[in-house]
């Protein structure tokens, strides 16, 4: 039986592809290429005669589709068998390029022209679109762009230039349809899926790569093997064609990796007959044979360590299963964690082991609280991982555990507890209502800070509503202990309340002048918060404290400094605070300010008219061109403006500014 291929006679195309593939197949005789028996080019008619592959593309088989002379279906390819479908064809690749004296380029290697015949050797075909260089010196070939979307060589694509590193990208694609089980091209998937290379390539770089793997290959590839596989598809499939590899340095890697395939097929027949010879012999693995030992040491198959740790927990030797969960990094943790779990071990430890390690906290603590081995919660929490008691906590609260128990198991670790963690387990479950006492035995004072500042859990709409007014002394005394101050201040002016201030700045409060200096630098949210604080401490003989509070606020930049009854309130103040000082002794003071080097004289004489409405300035006889001054003389007092101290100061008789 043979295959026949027949072209268009009248096409120029058609009659290039006849002779091209005639010229090839005379002159190269491969395993691993498509035999050409012969050809016919006689009364308008081209054909093409080829030996018969019975099995039809590797496409076929990848996804399973029917062939139309059998019209049968194919079942999946195990991963060795894709292997050797792979290195057969990277054979008969490399002969193109470097096997005879002429080199040549395919240009259309994909899955559909790679053919299986009934020995499931790789045979490559179709050389219509084929080009061949007169010696291996000439590196490439500038030609119109052919081939099929999506294998194009970047490279070949934009500069027009053909090289055998364009049929190593093309072959890179096909290595990720052989792994993957899909097209290279895939136009019912969202864009972002739908080219091959790319959605594989960005998957791999995020090391996501569970995702593109064929599911029927699911527990069939060594770890080592895909570590070369995958290794191999993205070196070939590299955007520039100098760092891709050869044809034959393909060839070697995938040779490579089947031999890491076949190592592995070989150490789980040897492990499993020791195994059987153990099981049968009864005897205690922690004293086992020396061969036994060396396979699981020496090997990195998952399934492998899985049954080490399975046939000892069914011998009952904890202690090596507890061994082997701490120890071993190749076992596969969801899987050995179901187990575990079914297992219903007395000793929890070497589920413990798993779960910590691999991020299975939640499931371990619904499993110890549901078979109510709470000691082992609490030596978890307490000498395994505190870090993780905030995860521990959380499925508590999903598992209705006692308040009492969740309270004495938070308290027990102290401060090694991440107050932030713990706050947003209890945020996500909307469980405001668990409250701890705040001693700095247990939590730092950052920890508590986070609590007061930032949390939604203990924050001001559950506790302020529920205890403002209630407890200000012992909210006091806990801020006084732990050198908050900041937000004892910061509690202080928003309640606005006498009695509260009377209670901080009592004269035998020994944190008063903390309290102060933490008043004058906080941040004010509204003129009546600012304007409070400064009459309560005029009215506590802090005066200068009060103008520095409200010389904070004109002179930086918020929403208060342009308030003009704020500047009265400081104008107010600073004449009460200077009034018991003799006129002639304040302008001495003032006069060793210079804040205004342009003039003579730092001041600028205004007289504000009394009306009922605001006062307005006008310039003044006596002042400087360009300054800012009162009315002229409308009443017996004058001012003097402090243009650093910026309010107006009173004296009498004020001397002449000399221009």
């Amino acid at each position: 039986m043979v295959a026949i291929k027949r072209l268009n006679a009248e096409s120029k195309q058609g009659a290039k592809e006849f002779w091209m593939e005639v010229k090839m197949l005379s002159k190269l005789r491969h395993s691993n290429l498509v035999a050409l028996i012969g050809y016919c080019n006689e009364c308008q008619e081209m054909i093409l005669v080829y030996e018969y592959i019975v099995l039809g593309t590797l496409a076929n088989h990848l996804y399973r589709l029917n062939t139309t002379e059998s019209n049968t279906s194919f079942s999946p390819l195990s991963w060795e068998e894709r292997l050797d479908i792979c290195i057969g064809a990277a054979r008969g690749l490399d002969h193109l390029h470097s096997g005879t004296s002429q080199s040549f380029i395919h240009r259309d290697v994909k899955t559909t022209n790679i053919l299986i015949d009934k020995n499931w050797v790789a045979k490559i075909s179709d050389f219509g679109l084929s080009k061949g260089t007169t010696s291996h010196s000439i590196t490439h070939i500038s030609t119109q762009v052919k081939g099929t979307f999506g294998y194009f060589d970047p490279e070949y694509f934009i500069t027009q230039r053909l090289t055998a590193k364009s049929d190593v990208y093309a072959f890179g694609v096909v290595l990720l349809e052989v792994l993957c089980g899909r097209p290279a091209v895939d136009r019912k998937l969202c864009e972002e899926q739908m080219s091959l290379a790319h959605w594989a390539q960005q998957c791999i770089k995020e090391g996501k790569l569970a995702r593109v793997i064929d599911p029927s290959l699911s527990g069939q590839i060594a770890p080592r093997c895909l570590k070369y596989f995958v290794a191999l598809a993205n070196n070939c499939l590299q955007q520039s064609s100098k760092p891709r590899p050869t044809m034959a340095e393909v060839l070697s890697s995938l040779q490579l990796a089947l031999i890491s395939q076949q190592r592995r097929r070989t150490e789980r027949k040897t492990f499993q007959r020791v195994m059987d010879l153990w099981l049968k012999e009864m005897k205690n693995i922690s004293s086992s044979s020396g061969q036994l030992k060396d396979l699981l040491s020496s090997s990195e198959d998952p399934e492998i360590h899985f049954k080490y740790i399975k046939a000892a927990t069914n011998a009952g030797q904890i202690e090596e299963v507890e061994r082997m969960t701490r120890e071993s990094n190749f076992y596969d943790p969801e899987k050995t964690k179901n187990f575990l779990i079914k297992a219903k071990l007395r000793n929890a430890r070497p589920l413990m082991n798993v779960c910590d390690r691999f991020g299975f906290v939640p499931d371990l603590t619904h499993y110890l609280y549901s078979n109510n081995m709470l000691r082992y919660i609490e030596g978890y929490v307490q000498k395994v991982n505190p870090g993780n008691a905030p995860l521990v906590v959380g499925q508590l609260l999903d598992d209705n555990c006692p308040e009492d128990f969740i309270k004495g198991l938070i308290l027990s670790v102290r401060s090694l507890l991440t107050i932030e963690s713990l706050v947003d387990e209890f945020e996500k479950r909307s469980a405001p209502t668990l409250y701890l006492p705040c001693s700095p035995s247990r939590f730092g004072s950052s920890h508590l800070a986070y609590v007061f500042q930032e949390s939604t859990w203990i924050a001001y709409p559950v506790l302020r509503a529920s205890c403002e007014g209630q407890c200000d002394k012992e909210l006091i005394n806990v801020t006084n202990k732990n050198n908050l101050f900041k937000l004892q201040a910061r509690y202080v002016v928003e309640r606005m309340d006498g009695d509260l201030w009377a209670m901080v700045l009592n004269p035998e409060n020994e944190f008063r002048r903390q309290l102060i200096d933490q008043v004058v630098s906080t941040e004010g949210k509204s003129l009546a918060q600012v304007s409070a604080a400064a009459r309560v401490f005029m009215a506590a003989d802090l005066r200068h404290e009060s103008i520095g509070l409200l010389k904070k606020f004109m002179l930086q930049k918020s929403a208060l400094s342009g308030r003009f009854n704020l500047q009265n309130l400081r104008t107010k103040m600073a004449i009460k605070a200077l009034e018991a000082r003799k006129y002639t002794e304040a302008f001495e003071f003032f006069e060793k300010l210079t804040p205004n080097k342009n003039t003579s004289t730092p001041y600028t004489y205004a007289s504000p008219t009394y009306t009922t409405k605001s006062p307005t300035y006008i310039a003044h006889p006596r002042a400087r061109p360009g300054v800012i001054v009162g009315p002229a003389r409308t009443t017996h007092l004058h001012y003097v403006w402090d243009s650093r101290a910026h309010l107006w100061v009173p004296f009498a008789n004020a001397p002449m500014v000399k221009r």
